[in-house]
C-alpha cells in the first residue's frame, strides 16, 4: 500500500535518504511551473480573477501558489554577513528602506540582525 512505500525508503552511500530527494524534485518543479503559472498570468494582460475564472481555477489557488513562488524566491536570496564598526552614535548599522529606517545596535544579537533582515527582504 501507499502508506508501506512511505515508510520503505532507502539511504543512498552518502546516507541521503531517496525519498526525500524525490520530495524536493517534485516540489521545485511544482515551483517552476506556478512560477510560469504567475508569469503567463502577467503576460496576458488580464485581471487575477479573469485569468482564474479562464484557466478554471479559484483565486485563493493562485495567490498561495503566488505566495509560495515568492517565499521560494526570499529563501534563495544570500544576505551577506559582515562585520560593522560602531558609529559614533552607538548603532552598529543602520537600515533603510523606502520611507522606513532600522537602527540596529551593539547589543542586538545575531539572531535578531537575522530576522530583521529576513523581514525586510520580503
Amino acid at each position: 500500500t501507499y502508506s508501506k512505500e512511505l515508510q520503505h525508503t532507502t539511504l543512498n552511500k552518502n546516507g541521503v535518504n531517496s525519498m526525500d530527494k524525490i520530495v524536493k524534485v517534485k516540489k521545485n518543479l511544482q515551483l517552476q511551473q506556478w512560477a510560469q503559472m504567475v508569469t503567463e498570468r502577467q503576460s496576458a494582460g488580464m485581471t487575477v480573477a479573469q485569468w482564474c475564472e479562464h484557466e478554471q481555477i479559484s483565486q485563493s489557488v493562485y495567490y498561495y501558489r503566488l505566495r509560495k513562488v515568492k517565499e521560494n524566491i526570499c529563501e534563495q536570496i544570500a544576505v551577506p554577513v559582515a562585520e560593522i564598526p560602531a558609529s559614533a552614535n552607538g548603532s552598529v548599522m543602520t537600515i533603510s528602506c523606502g520611507e522606513m529606517t532600522v537602527e540596529i545596535g551593539n547589543a542586538v544579537s545575531v539572531e535578531v540582525i537575522t530576522a530583521v533582515i529576513e523581514v525586510l527582504k520580503c
